[in-house]
C-alpha cells in the first residue's frame, strides 16, 4: 500500500470516528442508540460490534450499559431472545407443522437448542418442550406474557 492509500485510509477512518462521536455525543443519544441496537438486532447483536459503532472499548459500552439500563447489554440480549422464543412458542401451539423448535432457536440467534433450553429454563422454570405441554392444556391460564415491542411478532 502506497503512502496515499494509507493517508487516505486514515482519513476515512478518522472522519469515520468523528461522525460517532457526534451521533453518540450526549448520554441521551448514547443511551439510544445502545438500546436502540440491541433490540433492532433481536438481541443478536455483539458486544465488539456495539463498542466499534459507539466509539467506546468493550469494557467502557458494558460500564454505560450497564449504568445506563442496570444490567449488562448480555442479559438484555437474553431476555430480547427469550421474549423472541416465547412468541413463537405462544404461536407454535396454534400451528404446530409451520416450525420446530430447532428452527426457533435458530431464528433467534442460539447455537443450538440445548443453549436455547439453558436460557430458557433460566427464565421460566421449565424447558420449552414442558411449556409447549402446559400451553396443550386447556385450562392453563398462567401463559408467559410477551413483550411486544421488544419481539418480532
Amino acid at each position: 500500500m502506497d503512502f496515499m492509500t494509507q493517508v487516505s485510509y486514515f482519513m476515512e477512518f478518522y472522519t469515520k470516528q468523528i461522525e460517532k462521536t457526534k451521533s453518540t455525543s450526549s448520554p441521551l443519544l448514547l443511551k439510544n442508540h445502545m438500546i436502540k441496537r440491541v433490540i433492532e438486532s433481536k438481541g443478536q447483536i455483539k458486544i465488539k460490534d456495539l463498542a466499534y459503532e459507539i466509539g467506546y472499548s468493550e469494557r467502557h459500552t458494558n460500564l454505560k450499559f450497564t449504568e445506563y439500563f442496570g444490567m449488562s447489554p448480555k442479559l438484555l440480549s437474553k431476555i430480547i431472545r427469550f421474549q423472541y422464543v416465547l412468541n413463537k412458542l405462544n404461536k407454535y401451539i396454534a400451528n404446530p407443522n409451520q416450525s420446530s423448535l430447532i428452527l426457533i432457536a435458530q431464528e433467534a440467534g442460539y447455537y443450538g437448542q440445548s443453549h436455547m433450553y439453558k436460557d430458557f429454563s433460566e427464565f421460566s422454570s421449565c424447558s420449552p418442550g414442558q411449556y409447549l405441554d402446559l400451553l396443550r392444556q386447556k385450562n392453563y391460564y398462567n401463559r408467559l406474557v410477551v413483550v411486544n415491542s421488544l419481539v418480532d411478532k
